[in-house]
């Protein structure tokens, strides 16, 4: 009992400082990001955006055959020996050398849908990414399975580092839309030369068919499951490229990015270490007592980020992104409405970490087809009849309804009520309608459109929801963080099974 108790507490430990090394990667990330972000929004024009938007629908289409969902399935095997490692990298190699050659073949295709003979162009150079990151399979998957996120960070700032530079370099220069796609080949390679040095491994190529089954029997449905996520993020994208044009696509995808950032950083931060932390523990009530701990931390500051930028959304649209003009103003409402989406996201998305860890794949995959079809069934008349307004809100509804397949399943699974799920999220939920009500009481007295005003509603809404947050929870969060960061240290490798 001992031991086991130990184990548990070693295993909280690790997968709060792996989570912690995440942390400061995306922290140093979205500073490196968002500076870029912001100086390329300024440099570029909305349809540079658009051209690269609507050229990575294709590419991230095929990058959906790139895995086939082996790289999931060797850190979720017990045991793993050389055998299965050296099969996955081959066929991950294999699909790469044949989706390069259909992107680049086939990437004429793309001017059916968009007159513009740039997106292929982008699409030729945009899938080398294919055979680059083939590269980061051995090392990568070794690594998520021995928990060692610290070096996985490393990696990731590196990329992030170097997309950020090159990206602004390029902008500068005058390459327009190419210098976010060079940034991001030249970010990639970088990430998995470095992964590579962190972790190396002798590089084989090898096909065992009966292992080969055995990852593809894990590995299919988290691929087809993955294939239908893409449809849900990019139709919309699709949609308005081709019924709109890409300047509008270049709207939008500004509005998502934003809207999206704070659950993409932490999906990156938290996810990617749930999924091998919960496969360790196999236990449903140390599932669902750690699931609940990670929501309350994702939706403190997931709850903070989205509700401060709602409110400032048109300040920032205009003072930082358009630098004084309102040339960013047409995606203000679609990005209203992203925000709530990014709630939605951030609030579900560690479900997906405890569905594959009690191996329900299948689970995602119904939820992830209903999504599908209310998303792809209404995008079109939404485009056509409401604009980018009404393609957030059809985005946002049928993310929201994965919800209704995931609950019954967990209560069932891991014994997660609904109250529990709530309780959660109810200091964020609260700090939140809180900070809005105050703010939006003190809009008609503060100045509006500048730096200055986005500088005093930043400060307000940030002061405010940590004090009414650690009101509400009792500075309970604030406590346990603090013991765990204190506590923080390298944990022994025979306290860690």
């Amino acid at each position: 009992m001992l031991l086991l108790h130990t184990r548990m507490s070693s295993l909280k430990q690790k997968t709060f400082n792996n989570i912690a090394f995440n942390a400061v990667t995306k922290v140093v990330a979205v500073a490196f990001q968002g500076v870029a972000s912001i100086i390329l929004t300024r440099t570029l024009l909305p349809s540079d955006y658009g051209i690269v938007g609507f050229a990575m629908i294709f590419v991230n289409f095929l990058s959906q055959f790139n895995d086939l969902g082996f790289s999931s399935a060797v850190v979720q095997k017990k045991d793993l020996d050389d055998r299965a490692l050296y099969t996955g990298f081959t066929f991950r190699f294999g699909l790469a050398i044949f989706l390069y050659i259909i992107a680049a073949v086939g990437s004429g295709v793309s001017g059916l849908f968009i007159e513009n003979e740039a997106v292929a162009n982008v699409i030729k150079v945009s899938a080398l990414s294919f055979l680059v990151y083939s590269f980061s399979f051995i090392p990568s998957a070794l690594l998520k399975r021995d928990l060692d996120y610290k070096k996985i960070s490393i990696a990731n700032i590196c990329q992030t580092i170097t997309s950020s530079v090159v990206s602004v370099g390029l902008a500068l220069a005058g390459f327009k839309y190419w210098s976010i796609v060079l940034a991001s080949l030249c970010a990639s390679t970088v990430m998995v030369v470095t992964l590579n040095l962190m972790r190396p491994k002798k590089i084989r190529v090898l096909v065992d068919a009966p292992v080969a089954r055995d990852l593809f029997k894990f590995g299919g449905s988290v691929s087809l499951s993955g294939l239908i996520v893409f449809a849900i993020l990019n139709a919309d994208n699709f949609i308005i490229g081709a019924a709109a044009g890409e300047t509008m696509l270049g709207y939008y995808v500004v509005a998502f990015n934003w809207g999206s950032m704070i659950c993409v950083a932490l999906g990156t931060v938290v996810n990617s270490v749930l999924f091998p932390t919960f496969s360790r523990m196999q236990d449903a009530a140390r599932i669902k007592a750690s699931y609940l701990k990670v929501l309350e931390y994702v939706a403190f500051v997931g709850m903070l980020v989205n509700v401060t930028l709602l409110l400032v959304s048109r300040d920032f649209l205009i003072a930082v992104l358009g630098h004084g003009t309102e040339k960013w103003i047409p995606a203000l409402k679609a990005l209203w409405i992203l925000c709530f989406y990014g709630i939605a996201r951030f609030s579900l998305e560690p479900i997906g970490s405890v569905i594959m860890a009690t191996g329900r794949v299948n689970l995602l995959l119904k939820a992830n087809i209903i999504a599908a079809i209310i998303e792809l069934s209404l995008l079109y008349p939404a485009v056509r009849f409401f604009g980018l307004e009404g393609v957030a809100v059809v985005v946002t509804v049928a993310y929201i309804s994965q919800y209704l397949i995931f609950f019954p399943s967990l209560r069932m699974d891991i014994g997660l009520h609904y109250g529990e799920f709530f309780l959660a999220l109810k200091p964020a939920m609260l700090s939140a309608l809180v900070v809005a009500g105050i703010v939006l009481a003190l809009q008609p007295y503060m100045p509006a459109d500048t730096m200055t005003s986005l500088a005093i509603k930043l400060s307000i809404c940030t002061t405010l929801y940590c004090l009414t947050y650690g009101i509400f929870s009792k500075w309970k969060l604030a406590r346990e963080v603090r013991v765990l960061i204190l506590n923080m240290r390298p944990v022994r490798a025979d306290t860690q099974g």
